[in-house]
């Protein structure tokens, strides 16, 4: 790294505070030069009077001999030279310790080399002899910043690399480092990539490389998922799930059904995940937990009429798609009965519609993509079975 690199700020990523600093004194620097001058002007004033322009430059007596004008005082008057000094001492103070740091920064790195263009950040190292590196981009221009994702073989080649594209705000790059070393059950390592989309609705494609013995790379799978998934055996057998949360958007369109998430488990089973219903089965709640939550739904407002032309969705209230949540974490456990009797210990006498309520929700989650694909194995995972009401669209 030379001099002009600290200067100019080519590490400004890295080195913020101090080329901050650098900068900063050096425009104290040009501020009190600019005002040694301007005061080295009024110290320093023409030989013409002030009033009539005569030049007076011979003239013996302070009195203008054209038009008789006496100067008033003016401030102490230091020398030219004592106005040179001053500014030459300004630039010292204000820029030594900059200059100072440059040079010892040049005389340990080298003067000419340039800084490299990243810095390489060791992730994870795999059993194969494969690393996993991030590797974070110097330059706030490059389509590679912020870092790249990448792994690279025993011999040091680089096998794949993911980069973050300029991703930032709401769209993300990172990888599932802390994941079990073998995700599918066989006896190849994987390392997984997530790149989320954007948005609210925290959607992510998860990307898997097969690492082999040989040094090789090669794409396992990919699936979309929500951004929550993690990687873990839920259920002891010796095999890695995936525990994915599956947004409430993909069931409801309107904005109050996101939170909370359904939880989901899947199973690799030849060449690609299944859902595994026995890790999601979860006993129904007890009687003193379904009267909780059954009082938290009756303290909602359920004064508003429920028609087949509700705000956001057909038979929809605030007060039912807080319901229909609740009812949607038990269909999933397995406890659809148990759900359809919450249903009728919260829902108010007065209202109508209630069994078309229930009828449209089952029906909108057997029509949305993401539940539609498991909606089979949802509905065999009853325990006990439950005879779903079936919706008219008429």
């Amino acid at each position: 790294m030379g001099w002009s690199d600290v200067i100019f700020g080519y590490e400004l990523p890295v080195l913020t505070p101090k080329v901050g600093m650098a900068l900063t004194l050096a425009s104290i620097a040009v501020i009190g030069t600019a005002l040694l001058l301007v005061q080295a002007r009024r110290i320093y004033p023409s030989r013409r009077c002030l009033k009539c322009g005569y030049d007076r430059t011979h003239a013996e007596s302070v009195v203008c001999t054209e038009c008789g004008t006496r100067p008033s005082s003016g401030p102490f008057r230091l020398p030219p030279w004592s106005t040179i000094a001053w500014i030459g001492l300004l630039w010292i103070i204000t820029l030594g310790w900059p200059g100072y740091k440059a040079f010892h920064w040049s005389e340990a790195r080298g003067w000419t080399p340039p800084l490299p263009a990243y810095e390489v950040e060791v992730v994870r190292t795999f059993s194969t002899g494969h690393t996993l590196q991030r590797l974070h981009c110097r330059n706030p221009f490059s389509p590679d910043y912020p870092f790249v994702l990448r792994v690279i073989d025993a011999g040091g080649t680089e096998r794949v690399a993911y980069p973050c594209d300029g991703c930032g705000g709401s769209v993300g790059l990172w990888t599932m480092d802390e994941a079990p070393e073998r995700i599918d059950g066989d006896e190849f390592a994987d390392v997984i990539f997530v790149n989320s989309s954007s948005g609210t609705q925290c959607f992510a494609t998860y990307t898997c490389y097969r690492l082999a013995p040989d040094g090789s790379v090669v794409l396992s799978w990919t699936r979309e998922d929500g951004c929550d998934a993690v990687f873990q055996d839920v259920d002891g057998d010796g095999n890695v799930e995936i525990v994915t949360i599956d947004d409430y958007r993909y069931v409801f369109a309107c904005g109050a059904c996101l939170n909370p998430h359904v939880r989901t488990v899947y199973q690799f089973f030849g060449d690609g995940w299944v859902l595994d219903t026995d890790a999601m089965r979860r006993p129904a709640p007890s009687q003193d937990a379904f009267d909780e939550v059954k009082q938290t739904l009756r303290a909602f407002d359920w004064s508003e009429e429920i028609t087949d032309q509700g705000p956001y969705e057909p038979y929809y209230t605030k007060a039912v798609g807080e319901l229909w949540k609740v009812m949607l974490d038990l269909i999933y456990e397995g406890n659809g009965r148990t759900a359809i009797d919450l249903l009728d210990a919260v829902w108010p006498p007065h209202l109508k519609n209630k069994t078309a309520s229930l009828a449209y929700f089952i029906d909108r989650v057997r029509d949305v993509t993401d539940h539609r694909k498991n909606w089979d194995a949802i509905d065999a995972m009853q325990d006990p079975p439950v005879d779903w009401p079936v919706f008219s669209k008429e």
